[in-house]
C-alpha cells in the first residue's frame, strides 16, 4: 500500500542570484541539464515580488529539453538574516506517539501560524492513520522536542537566522558512559518524587533547577551527583527531548522509557563531553552550569555504582551529545530524498529509485509537481516546479538536475505530486491544481520578525 504524502510549510525569499527582476531575455544555465533556458513569464503574470527586505518571491518559466515547460516558484532569503525564522510545523497538535490530524497549510496558517509568516512549503511524506490522521515518514523535531523519530533517512535541520543543515539525522538516547563499558540513560528531567518510582537501575533522573528558588533534594534510596561547572556547563537544559521505550544493550538490556536524546547523523560517530562529577548531599546547592543527577541505590544499580566510582576517583563523567553540526538545530523536517549534496545531483540516473522511495516507482518515476528546500553559499530557497498546464511535472532525477542548473549547492526533496504546495499569505497558493490544497500532517514555515 502506497504511503500517503504529506506537506511541509516553507518560506521562500530573495531570488536575485537566479534572475534579474522582470528580465525580458531568457537565461541559459551554464550547466547543461533538463532546462534549456528560463525567463519571466509573460504579463500579466508576476516575475519578482519583494516580501521583506532581501526576501523575494520569484516566478520563472523554464523551457525544457524534453517534456512540458515548467513554472518555477521560489522564495529566497539571505542565510544568516537575523530577522528570519525557519520552523518545522505540525498542522495540528501531535499525539503522544506523533500521529497528527490532517489539515491544509492555509487553515493552519490562519489559525495557528507564526507571527510574521511569509511562506510555507509542503514537507515529508506520511503514512495514513485511519481516514483523518497520519504519521510522518521521517523525523519531525519542534523546538528540540522529538515528535516523530523517523528511521534514519534524509532530513533538514533548521537553525537560527534562516540557516540549515542537511544529512541523515537520528535521535539516539543520551548516555552516561560508566566504567566497564556500561552506560546509563535518562528517564526524566526535573520530575517530582512520583517520577522516581519508575526509574530503572541503569537510568538516572536529571534535575536542572538552578537559580529558580527551588532546591532539589536527594530522596531516600537514591544517590545524588552534581554534574557540570561554570567552566564545563552541563548539556541538559537544551538537550534533545522526547519519549521512547528503548532497550539499553550496555545497561540492563530491557525496554525502558527514555526522555533524553542526542542528534546522530547516520555515520555511527558518537560525540561526547567530559563533565566534572562529585557526590552530592542534602541540602543540594547548584551553581551555574551544574545539574543534580539522581540514581537508585537498590539492586540492580548499574548507574549508581558506576557514577559513584567516577565521582570518587576520576571526578569526570563522559556524556554523549549531539553530532558535530547538529547542536544548533532546533527543528528537523524529514526529507525524501536529499536531491543535491555539495553541488552534485545525488540520484541522477533515470529509472533508478533512491532507496527511501516507494518500491512501485510512483514517487520517483512519474512526472510530478515537486518541491525542495535548497541553499547556495549565500541564500536559502523554498522552491517548487510544475507544468504550465496543471498536473504536468518532472521526473525525480530531472528535479535534482534542474536545481543544480539554477545554482543549488544542497537541496532536500519533500512530498510530491498532489501534495506539492507553496503558500505565501497575501500572494498566492501554488499547487498541483488551481485552488487545490491537500490535507497533510506537517510543513516548514518561514517567518520574519
Amino acid at each position: 500500500m502506497r504511503a500517503v504524502r504529506v506537506s511541509l510549510i516553507l518560506a521562500v525569499g530573495g531570488l536575485a542570484a537566479l534572475v534579474p527582476a522582470q528580465q525580458a531575455l531568457a537565461t541559459t544555465p551554464h550547466i547543461r541539464g533538463p532546462i534549456v533556458s528560463y525567463k519571466c513569464p509573460p504579463a500579466p503574470l508576476f516575475c519578482t515580488r519583494t516580501l521583506r527586505p532581501g526576501i523575494t518571491l520569484t516566478h520563472l518559466r523554464a523551457k525544457m529539453r524534453s517534456g512540458t515547460n515548467q513554472d518555477i516558484y521560489k522564495v529566497s532569503w539571505p542565510l544568516g538574516d537575523t530577522h528570519v525564522n525557519l520552523n518545522a510545523e505540525a498542522l495540528n497538535t501531535p499525539s503522544a506517539n506523533g500521529t497528527i490530524q490532517l489539515g491544509t497549510i492555509s487553515s493552519w496558517a490562519s489559525q495557528s501560524g507564526p507571527s510574521g509568516l511569509l511562506a510555507a512549503l509542503n514537507g515529508d511524506f506520511f503514512t495514513s492513520v485511519g481516514w483523518s490522521a497520519g504519521h510522518p515518514s521521517g523525523m519531525l523535531v519542534q523546538n528540540r522536542h522529538v515528535v516523530a523519530f523517523g528511521t534514519g533517512g534524509s532530513g533538514v535541520g533548521y537553525e537560527a537566522n534562516g540557516r540549515m543543515v542537511m544529512g541523515s539525522p537520528t535521535a539516539k538516547p543520551t548516555k552516561f558512559l560508566l566504567p566497564g563499558g556500561r552506560t546509563a540513560t535518562i528517564t526524566s528531567f526535573d520530575s517530582g518524587s512520583a517520577g522516581l518510582g519508575s526509574i530503572h537501575g541503569d537510568q538516572v533522573v536529571v534535575k536542572t533547577i538552578a537559580g529558580s528558588g527551588t532546591t532539589p533534594t536527594i530522596p531516600a534510596g537514591f544517590t545524588g551527583y552534581i554534574v557540570g561547572s561554570a567552566q564545563a556547563p552541563n548539556p541538559f537544559p537544551n538537550m534533545l527531548r522526547g519519549s521512547e521505550s528503548v532497550a539499553n544493550s550496555t545497561g540492563s538490556d530491557t525496554r525502558e522509557p527514555v526522555a533524553g536524546f542526542r542528534f546522530g547523523d547516520g555515520d555511527g560517530a558518537v560525540a561526547t563531553v567530559s563533565l566534572p562529577i562529585t557526590l552530592a548531599a542534602n541540602p543540594v546547592a547548584l551553581l551555574s552550569g551544574q545539574a543534580l543527577v539522581i540514581a537508585r541505590t537498590t539492586t540492580p544499580n548499574i548507574a549508581s555504582v558506576g557514577l559513584t566510582a567516577l565521582a570518587t576517583h576520576s571526578r569526570v563523567v563522559r556524556v554523549t551529545v549531539d553530532a558535530e553540526g547538529w547542536s544548533a538545530v532546533n527543528d528537523v523536517m524529514g526529507g525524501k530524498p536529499q536531491l543535491v549534496s555539495n553541488g552534485k545531483v545525488t540520484y541522477p540516473t533515470a529509472w533508478q529509485d533512491p532507496p527511501m522511495m516507494s518500491g512501485d516507482g510512483w514517487q520517483w518515476e512519474y512526472a510530478h509537481w515537486r518541491p525542495a528546500v535548497a541553499e547556495t553559499a549565500t541564500h536559502g530557497w523554498f522552491i517548487i516546479t510544475g507544468g504550465v498546464h496543471y498536473g504536468d511535472g518532472v521526473y525525480g532525477w530531472s528535479w535534482g538536475k534542474m536545481l543544480v542548473q539554477l545554482g543549488a549547492q544542497n537541496a532536500m526533496g519533500f512530498d510530491n505530486n498532489s501534495s506539492t504546495e507553496l503558500f505565501a499569505p497575501g500572494n498566492g497558493i501554488w499547487s498541483f491544481s488551481s485552488g487545490w490544497e491537500r490535507e497533510i500532517t506537517e510543513a516548514t514555515a518561514l517567518s520574519y520578525h
